[in-house]
């Protein structure tokens, strides 16, 4: 059935591809997928008419609901047979666009082909690539998924353009290939930036040429450079002066789940990130924490998934970065405890460490044992399946009512999910 909706709605959006005759803007990487793509599309957005891929629909079908404007039916058939019936009117009827955003994600040799036969970028963007992925039946090792994550900069023809970010090592390494011009970006020689962390935001200047812009964006982490300076070129090369893009970015509204700030009981403060973990943004997100301004600063990790052979060697690594600069480490799931186990090793205070095996355990132990208070900054960061921290963040909002709108994977199929 999965084989018939796929085919399905692969032809429809095919259709509308060749109807519509959008620029597509293909967006990939190990992470940060999701915010460079909300980025990219609100700068487009000043100027032109843009489709975005909703949330994270970044798979063969996924990338299809997007271009469609169609939500995922789970495991409803009704709702499959109300989306192929939405689905065939949009690839017929739906209004034209001028630039369509999609994210390309990959968990396995093989997979960027098949998005790429469904959408060919004109523009290709690679984030990052780091270990993920690395499962039984997914990549072997960072070779195989730079080489995945290359088709698409590959697929780029000599009209088009490559966005690559010049301080990722991967990334460097398959520039050679790539037939369109390629505008790198965190480098020395062409673009790069300087970012300061403010309490509201972030502050970016962006030198070229030997000339600056600054441009602040309301975000916690100064990785999100990175953004702005995409952002930058994406104006520069459709039309789009340096004071629409910061216009843009001073608006932007991070995606739920990416280290978004929220209000927590008794006038803590929680850095979201529950969507996803990988080891590097996990260790990202632990020194920005670091240097928050906190009385008690409290990490709160979950388990990271899919990392194969290298699974221990990565939770020991998260581990070291923790230590006495903590007032409380709590870790989610069985590859937690290593993390857990790790810290203790750099601590004096045993007792601010515990493990526990499910979301909602750790909230009942924050709530009840450890209790929050005023000044507090709590880290939340996990990754998806057997984990799911953004149950611990809604038990831990002083709004759990906002739950709704602030968190990620509140759809009822989700939340009906163990």
């Amino acid at each position: 059935m999965k084989k018939i909706i796929l085919a399905v709605l692969k032809t429809f959006a095919l259709y509308k591809i060749r109807r519509v005759k959008p620029v597509i803007i293909g967006i990939t990487g190990s992470y940060g997928k999701t915010t460079m793509k909300e980025v990219i599309a609100g700068v487009l957005a000043k100027k032109y008419r843009v489709l975005k891929s909703e949330k994270s629909l970044n798979t063969d079908i996924g990338m299809c609901l997007a271009i469609l404007e169609q939500k995922s039916g789970f495991s409803s058939p009704i709702a499959w047979g109300a989306i192929l019936f939405r689905g065939f009117f949009n690839a017929f009827f739906s209004s034209k666009a001028d630039f369509f955003v999609l994210e390309y994600g990959v968990d396995k040799k093989g997979d960027m082909n098949s998005l790429i036969k469904i959408a060919r970028p004109n523009v290709a963007i690679i984030t990052a690539i780091a270990p993920a992925h690395q499962a039984v039946g997914q990549f072997k090792n960072i070779d195989e998924i730079a080489q995945e994550k290359a088709t698409l900069a590959y697929a780029v023809n000599e009209k088009g353009l490559v966005i690559l970010n010049r301080g990722n090592e991967n990334i460097r390494k398959i520039a050679e290939k790539v037939k369109a011009k390629i505008a790198w970006y965190n480098d020395e020689k062409g673009l790069h930036a300087s970012a300061k962390q403010a309490a509201h935001g972030i502050t970016v200047s962006l030198t070229a040429n030997k000339k600056t812009h600054s441009f602040f964006m309301p975000v916690i982490g100064t990785f999100h450079s990175d953004c702005v300076q995409v952002a930058a070129i994406i104006g520069h090369n459709f039309g789009i002066g340096p004071t629409a893009v910061s216009d843009s970015l001073k608006n932007f509204t991070p995606p739920v789940g990416r280290m978004s700030l929220i209000e927590a009981k008794n006038g803590a403060t929680i850095i979201d990130s529950s969507y996803n973990a990988s080891p590097e943004t996990v260790i990202n997100a632990l020194e920005i924490l670091k240097e928050f301004s906190a009385i008690r600063r409290i990490a709160i990790l979950g388990s990271m998934n899919e990392l194969g052979e290298i699974s221990e060697k990565a939770h020991r690594e998260v581990g070291r970065k923790c230590g006495s600069w903590l007032s409380a480490l709590i870790t989610v799931g069985e590859s937690g405890k290593i993390i857990a186990d790790e810290c203790l090793k750099m601590t004096e205070k045993p007792s601010t460490i515990a493990s526990f095996e499910s979301a909602k355990a750790a909230s009942e132990y924050i709530n009840t044992v450890y209790k929050l208070q005023r000044g507090d900054v709590i880290l939340v960061k996990g990754s998806q399946n057997k984990v799911r921290l953004e149950r611990t963040v809604k038990a831990l909002m002083a709004h759990p009512e906002k739950a709704n709108k602030l968190l990620c994977r509140q759809e009822p199929e989700w939340l009906s999910k163990e």
